[in-house]
């Protein structure tokens, strides 16, 4: 680092021209790979060339918003060709100005106090390093990921490589875009975004930029969409060469276990979904009333005394029927004896059997063949399917009415369901649940219902994420993942250290029994904040929270803005004047992921006279005289006013023991206790949090900016020991993320193989096309000998050589009597012989050309439809895998040798399909051939029972 500074200056570059910067990085593009060690020495120039670049278009160029910048003539020629440039999409990015323009404009801005230079700081630099390294980084918030991210972009690209910049959503992707194309373009690099609403030429024309920026998903899903093409005109994306991620333990981790699927036509009737949500319905209702039965008599046995045997029995009852009933739950936690005993009735022998009277009445037991779904497959049963599929349909509907919660699981609103994040509360309307649960979820809330799609492409985050040839990431919070970093992804972390102390204060956490009184403490608490002048953040887990905690806020009178996964939309707008003085904002933990609270440089001034004035009311109005305690978050703070103090003619403050406190009372009046009131006093914005987060990372980011001036306190309910239960559900969530992708591990894995096979197809020459038909066909007669005659038995010849041939006609068209006779050892070969004449004559019929074109698209065609059938194994082996009870090592091991059975099977028949149809193949102008297959001559006889045969 210290290097790339020297460097900087040792070569004078702030008094070369845009040109000559350009030309000092030019010509690096060797085409070496993203995989091979970049000389240090190119780096430091690069890095060298791009601060001073960063220095000059997001900072220098601040000159033109000056009024009397025309004043100097070298500035006044810059405006006229800025202006000749037009309003293209980034004006003025392209245009390359002398070294006098920028010797003018740094003596213009040395005299603005406003500070509109811009420089990047060591630690941007080092973060830039660390990602060159293929590390993930971790930055303190607001010490600029975005402007980080640039060295590493602009040093590859300028290597010649592809760099995708990925951030968290569409609007960080084009605000980055927009902020930093000035700096790409300055070096002679094409900068684009790829946005969700965009079409695919507009798509097209942003891959062909060597940066790129936009999310995880859109570059993941164009990706699938290029695995779907019939031709590779029709791909658009390129090469997946560079990735670096902001937010990257949002994107690698926290989305690792949701899959990125492309949906295809709908695979159940909506009809079928309405009619099963009526009758789970009147199920769920049923069951409401059963619960409220069991409820009374448990109330009922507690108001006369009944023996703990019997109140043991109902309240495992009472527990069974409704878990989480709140009057139950605090019955169980009152008497916790009672509730060791129900909890042993509920679970009698470790099998999860309740005790018979324990159970009577409360199950329904329907029996249901588990082999419907594959006998309906093999016999074409629709039946059968139909009847699986309703099957899973009441089961999804009764997880949808029963386990998931409106404002916490999800949020409803222009006749959609939308799926809430519930670490951070941020909404995600691009992501369904699978299975029919979303449809399911649509029809409980009555909604349009959308029927589950099939399923055209599939992949994990991690395994598209691995398909990079270098990956690299900045977060505010990488360190306590660095484990699951290593495991998923082999990246290290790197901790880029601040040399600011931290300015944010951690208060003391304050626990309430009710959900009243933590509501009430937050709005007292939201309510002085206002008072005081500074801005407040009210930071909640669920958006359900979140509304409670803004009608309480509403029904205080304190005006306020909500920010959760229904107002979205708004998201950046909220965030923007969140830290404006006297501001107070709801928000779920989205906020501040991604879009930073910006809070003004007046506002410790705003607060320090705003406060002195609330003092001033207090004392002025108490009758006694007495004064009032102030409580500073820190002895910064509270020196802080009371030098503010000193020059308020009617005020005047004494230290009141240790750390921050005073004792503030009107002048001529006795500053001892007793005190009136005691005020907490702080600067810069205050965070206020309703619950202990699961992550430990979100909780640190929902804290606030250590380096940004003000304080964290947290309100939160007891439920247990609370930190051992966060670390609990975090080691429970690691480590059940860990197991289902290593599920997912396998998928794509298949997949890694079958897209490279289906990227060779689509751009594989003739003559390799030619091979593979013939290799296909060698392959189907060593099967189709082996299946008639089994370990090379000729008994019954005849018998065995005419099943074989009608198989032989039936799929690919051929006739088997010129193999009739030979021997077994031989068979294999002259049966694949035949086949080979038969492509050969299909060749011929068409042209080389068109017979390979045909190959082509029948193999991809093939290869898709059965695609799609062997994921669809995948996901359902997994889910009986997931079932099982022992190991969760050797589960796996199991799975995985089932999966590469299944992927064994799947090729042979990709191959066995593409050659059937191949052959099969109507031609226009030829004969169709008879079904039945050509009359054989003798000696070949045919058994009358293959008549009765289908294959």
């Amino acid at each position: 680092m210290r290097r790339i500074r020297a460097t900087r200056r040792a070569w004078g570059l702030s008094n070369w021209s845009d040109r000559e910067l350009r030309e000092a990085v030019g010509g690096l593009n060797d085409g070496s790979s993203a995989s091979n060690f970049i000389p240090e020495d190119t780096l430091v120039r690069v890095f060298a060339v791009v601060d001073e670049t960063i220095r000059r278009r997001l900072g220098l160029w601040n000159v033109f918003d000056l009024p009397d910048a025309d004043d100097e003539p070298s500035m006044a020629a810059a405006r006229r060709e800025l202006t000749a440039t037009g309003r293209g999409r980034y004006p003025g990015s392209d245009l390359l100005l002398p070294a006098e323009f920028y010797r003018a404009a740094r003596r213009r801005l040395d005299h603005e106090r406003e500070g509109r230079h811009f420089r990047p700081t060591d630690q941007q630099l080092l973060a830039g390093l660390h990602l060159c390294n293929r590390r993930i980084v971790e930055v303190a918030a607001g010490e600029g990921k975005t402007v980080a991210a640039a060295f590493p972009s602009a040093l590859y690209a300028l290597l010649g490589h592809t760099v995708h910049v990925v951030t968290a959503n569409d609007y960080l992707a084009a605000r980055d875009c927009e902020r930093l194309a000035p700096v790409y373009r300055a070096l002679g690099l094409r900068v684009g975004a790829v946005l969700d609403h965009m079409a695919g030429p507009e798509r097209r024309e942003s891959y062909a930029n060597r940066i790129i920026y936009g999310t995880l998903r859109e570059f993941a899903f164009d990706y699938l969409r290029d695995q779907l093409v019939m031709s590779p005109d029709d791909q658009i994306q390129g090469p997946l060469d560079v990735a670096i991620i902001d937010e990257a333990d949002q994107t690698l981790l926290d989305e690792a276990v949701t899959p990125l699927v492309i949906a295809g036509a709908p695979i159940v009737s909506r009809r079928a979904i309405v009619r099963a949500d009526r009758a789970v319905r009147g199920l769920v209702a049923e069951q409401a009333q059963l619960a409220a039965e069991c409820r009374r008599q448990l109330e009922q046995s507690v108001q006369d005394g009944q023996a703990n045997d019997k109140l043991a029995i109902l309240l495992a009852r009472a527990m069974l029927a409704q878990p989480d009933d709140e009057s139950t739950r605090q019955l169980a936690a009152s008497q916790p004896r009672l509730r060791r005993r129900a909890l042993s009735l509920i679970d009698t022998d470790g099998s999860g059997r309740p005790h018979p009277e324990v159970g009577e009445g409360l199950y329904c037991l329907i029996y249901i063949p588990l082999t419907l779904p594959t006998a309906a497959t093999k016999n074409g049963s629709r039946r059968a399917v139909q009847r699986a599929n309703l099957v899973n349909q009441v089961h999804q509907l009764l997880r949808a009415h029963l386990l998931l919660r409106r404002g916490v699981d999800y949020v409803v609103g222009d006749d959609q369901i939308v799926l809430v994040d519930r670490d951070t509360g941020r909404p995600r309307p691009d992501t369904h649940y699978q299975d029919g649960l979303h449809p399911a979820v649509e029809a409980k809330e009555g909604v349009t219902v959308h029927p589950d799609r099939r399923s055209l492409g599939e992949i994990s985050v991690p395994g598209f994420a691995r398909r990079y040839r270098s990956l690299a990431g900045l977060t505010g919070t990488a360190q306590a993942a660095s484990d699951e970093f290593r495991r998923l992804y082999g990246l290290d972390v790197e901790v880029v250290p601040d040399t600011r102390h931290t300015r944010r204060r951690d208060l003391p956490s304050r626990v309430y029994a009710q959900a009243d009184d933590q509501l009430n403490a937050v709005v007292d608490e939201v309510r002085h904040c206002q008072r005081s002048g500074r801005p407040t953040l009210v930071a909640t887990r669920t958006v359900a929270q979140s509304e409670a905690v803004s009608r309480r806020l509403t029904v205080a009178g304190i005006p306020h803005s909500l920010l959760n996964a229904a107002t979205g939309h708004e998201e950046v707008d909220i965030v923007r004047v969140a830290g404006q003085p006297v501001a107070v904002t709801v928000a779920t933990n989205m906020a501040g992921r991604g879009t930073d609270v910006m809070l003004p440089p007046d506002l410790d001034r705003f607060i320090l006279v705003r406060f002195a004035a609330l003092l001033e009311e207090l004392l002025v109005t108490d009758p006694d005289g007495r004064a009032v305690g102030v409580k500073a978050n820190t002895p910064a703070e509270a020196n802080l006013l009371a030098q503010a103090l000193v020059a308020n003619p009617r005020m005047s403050a004494a230290r009141a023991g240790q750390g921050g406190r005073l004792a503030v009372h009107l002048r001529g009046t006795d500053p001892a206790p007793p005190l009136a009131v005691t005020l907490e006093f702080g600067l810069g914005l205050h965070v206020v949090s309703t619950e202990f987060n699961d992550s430990p990372r979100v909780g640190t980011a929902t804290a606030g900016p250590e380096r940004t001036p003000g304080c964290f306190r947290l309100h939160s309910q007891p439920a247990g020991q609370l930190r051992r239960r966060r670390d609990a559900a975090q080691r429970e969530a690691s480590g059940a993320r860990a197991l289902l992708l290593e599920y997912a591990a396998v998928l794509d894995r298949h997949a890694d193989d079958y897209y490279l096979a289906r990227q060779d197809t689509l751009v594989a020459e003739p003559d390799r096309l030619r091979q593979w038909a013939d290799d296909a066909a060698r392959f189907a007669t060593t099967g189709l000998a082996g299946r008639h005659f089994p370990g090379l038995v000729a008994d019954d010849y005849a018998r065995r050589f005419a099943a074989l041939a009608a198989e032989l006609w039936v799929r690919y068209g051929v006739d088997a009597e010129p193999a009739w006779g030979h021997s077994l050892d031989a068979l294999e070969g002259a049966l694949a012989e035949l086949l080979q004449q038969r492509l050969a004559e299909r060749q011929d019929q068409l042209g080389s050309a068109r017979f390979a074109e045909l190959s082509r698209l029948l193999l991809l065609q093939a290869g898709d439809e059965l695609w799609e059938n062997h994921r669809a194994d995948l996901r359902g082996m997994a889910a009986v895998s997931r079932m099982e009870t022992h190991l969760p090592k050797t589960v796996i091991a199991e799975y995985v040798i089932s999966a590469d059975a299944a992927w064994q099977r799947f090729r042979e028949e990709v191959s066995d399909s593409f050659l059937s149809q191949i052959c099969h193949f109507p031609i226009a102008g030829l004969p169709i051939p008879p079904e039945n297959g050509p009359a054989p001559s003798s000696p070949l006889v045919v058994d009358p029972r293959l008549a009765q045969l289908t294959f």
